[in-house]
């Protein structure tokens, strides 16, 4: 039994991929067994509706609007952590080398990574809205939710 995905495939092709450190293979095939769980209820889902056993249910959504503060704060967030940790990881050097989980729970990363990439998905959001928004935003009637 391997502790991490990185033994396995350091002993099995012979490659050594610092980033796999970081995937515990308990959890690894945890994550995993959890996506197949929700595609098979998903599925099962699908089914129920097509049997008439689940109904829709109606809701008011607004097409047009600009995007929210709210939105663009965070999708800046989000970005920011994902640039922050992740990218941050190619900055880290021997510190995310010698203790990888040690890394993710710490206070270090790239804070310029981090802005950048907060920066850009903000922006994508604003540019998305902005391409999509209307003269006046409408309400559609009724949009059909299952």
């Amino acid at each position: 039994m391997y502790a991490t995905i990185y033994d396995a495939v350091k002993d099995l092709f012979g490659l050594e991929i610092p980033f796999l450190k970081l995937l515990q293979s308990f959890g690894f095939f945890v994550a995993i067994s959890f996506l197949l769980c929700a595609w098979f209820f998903a599925k099962d889902l699908k089914r129920k509706e097509n049997e008439g056993l689940l109904m829709p249910t109606m809701r008011k959504a607004i097409v047009g609007a600009k995007a929210s503060q709210a939105e663009l704060i965070g999708q800046f967030l989000v970005g920011f952590l994902l640039g922050w940790k992740l990218l941050g990881v190619f900055f880290a050097g021997e510190s995310f080398n010698e203790n990888p989980r040690g890394y993710i729970l710490s206070g270090e990363g790239s804070l310029l990574m981090g802005i950048l990439v907060g920066g850009a998905f903000a922006y994508f959001r604003y540019w998305d809205a902005k391409r999509k928004m209307l003269p006046q935003p409408k309400v559609p009637l009724i949009t059909l939710e299952t």
